[in-house]
């Protein structure tokens, strides 16, 4: 597919996630939008599909295996004070490896979004689309004004109980707290959680809204593609070249139409920012001096490329990671046969000055 197309003359979307997965499919309903959704993650194992067994999926390779900085007053227990943070790296994104909750936000949440300039994202204006979506499959709600049947995101109400669930929501019945749908009329009491499962197994949105779609020929669908960053016209307003790797190779796409960065929480600013779109005090911090080199226009005129073959002892690392060039550093480093600077010009009364600064 890449050998033989340097144009994508269509929508490109970054992030098979919970958001790529819907957008993708939904803009690909149209016969006439070509999509092209770009992936980072492999494999998709099938520990996936049991929902107790969510927490096997962390930390492999369906987990970006992010942690955070170390923190002054928390995760004592942790190593470094580092907390992992978990995100779906696969088609479906963190619905992979979420706890499968279907809870929708607050009415007055939305309301107030459009009042600081949100327009359209008001509850009257989201509702329809979360209707939409649902596919519910709990008789004694599906049909309550509040939930949908026929969409592709199937909604379900875990038939599984315990005393100790009984007897807590007996005890807040107790104090006066009404049962409730936790996605009806009001969210104040107790409820059952709603899941986003189907027939008993986790229904991710990759297959809730991609499975539906992968015969479409408008759609194409790539693993295993890491994207790098955007390349854009001198006032950032244009993208022109996307720079992603597809497996071991490094590929450059002519974009002609929209670019839609849908990464997720982590993602997706950073790949705006390897770009050169965010925060200045961040951006400076940052640099990518393999991409700034090999972009140049003096480079392009000789096609020069970067060297891809892995020196020996560091094959383990991925191309031109840090890890990688941590290693080349650490085994091939050596001196140029200059040697200079062991005699120290300093203050007369330090021990360790050879010189003084006049060089005596």
């Amino acid at each position: 597919m890449f050998s033989n197309m340097n144009y994508f003359l269509g929508l490109l979307f970054m992030g098979a996630g919970s958001a790529g997965s819907v957008v993708a499919s939904r803009l690909s309903e149209d016969e006439c939008v070509k999509v092209l959704l770009l992936e980072a993650g492999g494999k998709v194992y099938p520990v996936t599909e049991i929902p107790a067994l969510t927490f096997l999926s962390t930390s492999t390779d369906m987990d970006w295996q992010y942690k955070t900085v170390p923190q002054a007053r928390a995760a004592g227990g942790y190593e470094d004070r580092k907390l992992p943070y978990p995100r779906g790296k696969g088609l479906g994104g963190s619905s992979l490896l979420n706890f499968m909750l279907y809870v929708r936000g607050n009415k007055r949440d939305y309301d107030f979004w459009e009042t600081l300039g949100a327009t359209g994202w008001s509850w009257k204006n989201v509702f329809p689309y979360f209707l939409k979506s649902e596919d519910n499959t709990d008789p004694q709600i599906a049909n309550n004004g509040y939930h949908a049947t026929g969409g592709y995101l199937t909604i379900s109400s875990p038939e599984f109980t315990t005393t100790i669930k009984r007897t807590f929501q007996d005890g807040l019945s107790e104090r006066g707290y009404e049962y409730r749908d936790i996605n009806g009329e009001s969210q104040t009491g107790s409820a059952n959680f709603q899941a986003t499962m189907r027939d008993g197994t986790r229904c991710s949105t990759a297959k809730a809204f991609l499975m539906p779609a992968e015969e479409r020929k408008n759609l194409h669908i790539v693993n295993q593609a890491l994207v790098r960053r955007i390349l854009f016209n001198d006032k950032k307003k244009k993208p022109l070249v996307l720079n992603f790797k597809f497996r071991i190779t490094f590929i450059r796409y002519t974009l002609e139409k929209e670019v839609i960065v849908s990464g997720g929480t982590i993602n997706s600013p950073q790949i705006l920012m390897l770009s050169g779109i965010g925060p200045k005090n961040h951006l400076n911090n940052f640099g990518d001096c393999v991409d700034l080199v090999q972009n140049t226009e003096a480079f392009k005129k000789i096609g020069a490329k970067m060297f891809e073959t892995k020196f020996p002892g560091c094959e383990s690392h991925e191309l031109y990671s840090d890890a990688y060039l941590r290693c080349i550093a650490r085994n091939y480093a050596f001196n140029f046969y200059h040697p200079v600077g062991t005699c120290k010009m300093g203050d007369p009364n330090d021990d360790t000055t050879v010189v003084d600064p006049r060089l005596r």
